[in-house]
């Protein structure tokens, strides 16, 4: 069995701002990810995502890393390793070409 599910990451180096050269200072390889909170408001965050597959005790079988802003069906694929029976993961991967 494998669960899969992602994780935000906020980038280091998240804010707008210029360098004493005038460059941006922000990450280049990460983007902004916007998910609505628990308490129903919405929540943007500049950074990266952690795509995990992990077994039913917690033992990691495939990671995968993106910009915030990849939705997270685009990478499911990625994070099979050849060999799963079942397959449990949130809305966020469901897609119509993923349905088995």
């Amino acid at each position: 069995m494998s669960i899969i599910d992602a994780s935000v990451i906020e980038a280091k180096q998240n804010r707008p701002s210029k360098d004493k050269n005038g460059n941006n200072t922000q990450d280049p390889g990460a983007a902004y990810n916007v998910k609505a909170g628990s308490d129903g408001k919405r929540k943007t965050t500049y950074g990266f995502k952690a795509h995990i597959n992990v077994e039913e005790d917690g033992f990691v079988k495939t990671d995968d890393y993106s910009a915030g802003n990849l939705h997270d069906a685009n990478v499911f694929e990625s994070l099979f390793t050849g060999n799963e029976k079942e397959v449990y993961a949130d809305s966020a991967y469901q897609s119509k070409d993923l349905i088995f």
